[in-house]
């Protein structure tokens, strides 16, 4: 098919305009992170990203900023969802689980509690570049994935659909197991419970996972971290969200790496995550496990689902919303509506 003149000419003006206005928008951006430093909180996370979506779609018909809201759903009944697995542990009136995971623990290394080993072999009371490395690697969880979804979504939508999928059901999975046994992580059993004694919090009631970036002047930043704690569930450790959104991070990405050096970086992530929640009592190791089983497990059932969902999907819109289905087709630019192979 062939674009006439005309048509190309009509068009031209709304790519300019996406263009300049999606400059703009990133502008602000830049604006407020120089003066309120990184967003660390997960729901303004995905307000920056599908704010940026909707203004790619500048020109474009309506539909597109529906289908941009419709999308982002899920994302936002999966944080929904976190935050109300606390007060239903609350609710049934769950204990909270101290040694279990101890216990675990000290069996897989013989005795030892990696935690602490690796703050009394690393930590100082100066700030060094293993701390700065792990506030980073820590604070990422909340931003990484939200942008892979950000750039699937307009790249590739049906490998999104594949990621979103996979997000909400770890999420989901997860708070299932918040709400019925809650698990303290290794600075809580330190602070509450005194089992054992950890260096990188004998001064604080709280973690210190982000002390890294007061060395790169990210100052508000781990304000917003502590901050967000106090609201967030502090017995959520098993399974280890931290690690397994890593690992998903990992194996969505991992077949779009063309180079061995990026695909050694995507591999690295979820490893480093590991260190970085251990060293900082976020995590046991063993809370990191569980989380790599539960995406694997939801990896594997989702992809062997996958045909079998689309297609029921597909028969459903076709023959009760076809209008709908038809105003949220998938996004302008995007791949083909097909169940991914891989």
């Amino acid at each position: 098919m062939v674009t006439s003149t005309t048509e190309t000419e009509e068009l031209l003006p709304a790519h300019r305009w996406r263009g300049i206005a999606l400059a703009g928008y990133c502008g602000i951006w830049i604006a407020v992170l120089g003066t309120h430093s990184v967003p660390v909180d997960k729901q303004q996370i995905i307000l920056i990203v599908v704010g940026a979506l909707a203004v790619t779609n500048v020109g474009r018909p309506t539909r597109e900023i529906a289908r941009v809201l419709f999308d982002w759903l899920p994302f936002a009944f999966a944080l929904l969802a976190y935050d109300l697995a606390r007060g239903l542990a609350h609710q049934l009136d769950r204990p909270v689980l101290y040694t279990p995971q101890i216990d675990v623990e000290k069996f897989i290394f013989f005795g030892h509690i990696p935690t602490v080993v690796l703050q009394t072999h690393f930590y100082h009371q100066d700030i060094h570049w293993w701390d700065v490395i792990a506030a980073v690697v820590y604070i990422s969880h909340f931003i990484v994935p939200f942008v892979i979804a950000g750039m699937l979504w307009r790249r590739d939508w049906p490998h999104w659909r594949v990621f979103t999928t996979r997000f909400v059901a770890v999420s989901f999975c997860a708070v299932v197991v918040f709400a019925l046994f809650p698990t303290a992580p290794p600075w809580a059993a330190a602070k509450e419970q005194h089992l054992f004694v950890l260096q990188l919090h004998k001064n604080d009631q709280h973690t210190q996972s982000t002390r890294g970036l007061e060395a790169i002047g990210l100052h508000q930043a781990s304000k917003l971290v502590d901050t967000n704690r106090a609201s967030a569930n502090p017995y959520a450790a098993i399974p280890s969200l931290h690690s397994g959104f890593a690992l998903l991070v990992a194996i969505t990405l991992w077949p779009r790496m063309r180079r061995r050096w990026s695909k050694a970086l995507v591999a690295a992530y979820p490893i480093v995550m590991v260190l970085t929640l251990v060293y900082t009592g976020e995590h046991y190791v063993v809370d990191a496990i569980i989380g790599f089983g539960v995406v694997t497990a939801v990896v594997v059932v989702e992809r062997r689902t996958r045909a079998a969902r689309w297609a029921w999907w597909r028969t459903m819109s076709e023959r009760h919303w076809p209008r709908a289905a038809a105003y949220l087709a998938p996004p302008v630019g995007s791949a083909p509506l097909v169940p991914p192979t891989d």
